[in-house]
């Protein structure tokens, strides 16, 4: 859902927006519930909200702003699992150590990677090498350049 400006806003306000819904029918099951232990908790959460949540992640070039929202549903799950919350003054840092998670954008950045990877070793007769190496004829608009996929990487 890549909207007319190029902007990934619609693709990432709906990722967040299916994640918050799969957080909202577990809610009741797991990350709550005192007899399961936490590594059981992570195990559910990783397998039904973590690919929700980074679906198409490979093609994202976000801002600062969507970054910001991605970790915060990441977070959001985390905290209700280690029983913090924000009044805690606990770091987002500390909370993934103690689990002994990754935090969700450096999961992203990997992927990403991965794919530029895979996409650069691709041979030249490929449609997706062709779009990824293409340029685009013409003038671009007025103002700050849009962010492109590439810039991901510097």
């Amino acid at each position: 859902m890549i909207s007319g400006d190029g902007s990934m806003q619609r693709e990432v306000e709906a990722r967040v927006g299916c994640a918050s819904q799969v957080i909202g029918r577990l809610k009741q099951a797991i990350p709550w519930r005192k007899e399961l232990s936490k590594k059981t908790k992570l195990k559910v959460i990783d397998a039904t909200v973590m690919p929700v949540l980074m679906y198409g992640c490979k093609a994202w070039a976000v801002w600062k702003e969507q970054k910001s929202k991605i970790q915060a549903t990441q977070m959001n799950v985390l905290r209700r699992i280690e029983g913090v919350c924000c009044k805690d003054r606990i770091t987002n840092d500390e909370i993934l150590q103690r689990l002994g998670q990754v935090g969700v954008l450096e999961k992203v950045k990997t992927r990403q990677e991965e794919w530029k990877e895979r996409v650069e070793g691709m041979g030249n007769e490929r449609c997706t090498k062709r779009v990824f190496e293409g340029v685009v004829v013409g003038k671009r608009p007025r103002g700050r350049p849009r962010l492109r996929w590439l810039d991901n990487f510097r």
